[in-house]
């Protein structure tokens, strides 16, 4: 089953998972006012630190950085 995700996808089960939940990381940092260490926890990350490192190398900022640059504010 592995082999015909990879096939039909381009990317292996884990590498779709991980961009699934730093897209759902995304979304919940510019769409909420959740702090991000609830975001971390929510999408499955139970060390923070981990979870920045590896939003980072997704995004190239970190969830800070990021929440500041795309934040939308709703007034």
């Amino acid at each position: 089953m592995t082999r015909v995700f990879k096939k039909e996808t381009g990317m292996s089960v884990s590498e779709y998972m991980f961009q699934e939940r730093m897209s759902l990381a995304q979304k919940l940092l510019t769409k909420t006012d959740m702090p991000i260490s609830v975001v971390a926890s929510h999408i499955g990350y139970s060390n923070f630190s981990h979870f920045s490192r590896m939003f980072k190398k997704h995004t190239n900022l970190n969830p800070n950085e990021f929440r500041h640059l795309y934040h939308q504010t709703s007034e």
